[in-house]
């Protein structure tokens, strides 16, 4: 397996070799944004006949995030709602998470906080290329693939999309930073609603926010250079 990241995610890199360095795989830091990422990617996986998951859309990748979800609910019980923080429009992770969520337990209510501001190199990336071309995939796959596209997942999986602008999830971030000593930006932007009162009918519910740790966006990884 051969991961590509970001050239600015090189400690990120080395991070990924020593957790897996049992198993087969590569990390390449390569790349300023993600479409030079994902164009170095593709290269490589045409080049090397090998299978190219992408880090958008593919239903593969949300199926595979979809485990964070059932890790939660197996370790947290009792939850009346969680909270997804996403800096994407159409993010893998909250929809792969609130998949799993909802296959669990229908009752837990799903709701996804979002910053309004577009990240470009993600849209970009979509805008601008077609995986199937890219590939030289069959037209049959090409059909299959245009049925897998995220369009209708939001109202399908969450219960309450919110969003925000990045003003209010940098004063969260601080206000979070001052009191609790925690520098997540993901936290804090799913803490904005809560401060902001969106969310009053929760007070007094079991809500859980998960820390991701790793940022899904590389506009979050600018945010504190």
């Amino acid at each position: 397996m051969i991961v590509v990241i970001p050239q600015s995610m090189n400690d990120e890199r080395n991070k990924l070799l020593a957790q897996y360095k049992n198993l087969p795989i590569n990390v390449i830091a390569y790349g300023r944004n993600m479409l030079e990422v994902h164009k170095f990617a593709v290269s490589l996986a045409i080049s090397s006949k090998l299978f190219y998951l992408d880090l958008n859309d593919n239903p593969y990748m949300i199926i595979g995030q979809a485990t964070m979800g059932l890790e939660m609910m197996q370790q947290v019980h009792n939850i009346d709602a969680v909270i997804l923080p996403t800096t994407i429009d159409g993010c893998n992770l909250t929809a792969g998470i609130a998949l799993a969520i909802k296959e669990h337990n229908s009752k837990v209510q799903v709701i996804e906080v979002q910053v309004v501001d577009v990240d470009y190199w993600i849209e970009e990336v979509r805008s601008s290329t077609t995986l199937c071309n890219e590939l030289n995939f069959k037209s049959l796959f090409a059909t299959e693939r245009k049925a897998c596209i995220l369009e209708n997942l939001p109202d399908c999986l969450f219960d309450k999309v919110i969003t925000i602008n990045r003003r209010m999830s940098t004063n969260a971030l601080k206000y979070l930073s001052k009191s609790e000593g925690l520098r997540d930006y993901h936290a804090a932007i799913a803490l904005v609603p809560i401060l902001t009162g969106q969310l009053d009918e929760l007070k007094g519910k079991s809500i859980l926010i998960p820390l991701y740790g790793v940022t899904d966006s590389i506009t979050s990884i600018h945010l504190f250079e």
